[in-house]
């Protein structure tokens, strides 16, 4: 079962075109206004500051002073539902490039650990059997996992090179060009609350 997939997925690759939106400015296409005009009181402050020197014991310390200012403003303001659209870009791009090159690293990494611990194992087999052939069995031919791994290294230089160079599979789809449309509700400016010019 295993090896199904790892051929399946050698074959199929994970490399493949996607659209990813690519927004544009909104713009507002109307407006309904809701309700009565309001008046809404907002405040603002700000904080200036300075040093004040005083001189104690023949030294001079620095002492910070300041004073708050805080300004209050009216607005005449009107809930309102606004309408807005949006143009979009369907831009096909290629994704999941990296799980193709991540995948053929490690089948080649766990190829390679297979041949050199294969080799590691034979070798060290070999001492111990050429020390006392009497006691010692001698060791087996590691030709098999050779195979094994040399094979999943192949695999590996297999599917890295597909994936470069024949995926993400046919031409390169076209941009596909949209817009959304959508309401919000929101308080604008607005006329009609009996406001001097000097209170805005």
């Amino acid at each position: 079962m295993r090896l199904t997939s790892l051929a399946l997925l050698l074959t199929v690759g994970c490399t493949r075109w996607n659209a990813t939106p690519v927004y544009g400015p909104r713009a507002e296409v109307g407006r309904r206004m809701l309700g009565a005009p309001q008046i809404e009181e907002t405040s603002s402050s700000s904080v200036a500051a300075g040093f004040g020197g005083v001189t104690a014991q023949n030294a001079y310390a620095g002492a910070l002073s300041g004073s708050h200012d805080s300004v209050k403003r009216t607005h005449c303001v009107q809930e309102a539902q606004i309408d807005y659209t949006q143009d979009y870009d369907m831009v096909p791009e290629v994704e999941h490039r990296s799980y193709d090159v991540a995948g053929a690293v490690m089948l080649g990494i766990a190829g390679l650990a297979i041949v050199g611990i294969a080799q590691s194992k034979y070798n060290s087999d070999q001492q111990f059997y050429q020390m006392d052939p009497s006691f010692f069995a001698q060791p087996s031919s590691p030709t098999g996992a050779y195979v094994v791994g040399g094979g999943m290294m192949a695999g590996a230089a297999g599917w890295l090179l597909y994936s470069l160079g024949s995926l993400p599979k046919g031409t390169r789809p076209a941009v596909e060009h949209q817009r959304k449309a959508w309401t919000e509700t929101a308080y604008v400016e607005a006329t009609g609350c009996g406001l001097v010019p000097g209170d805005r």
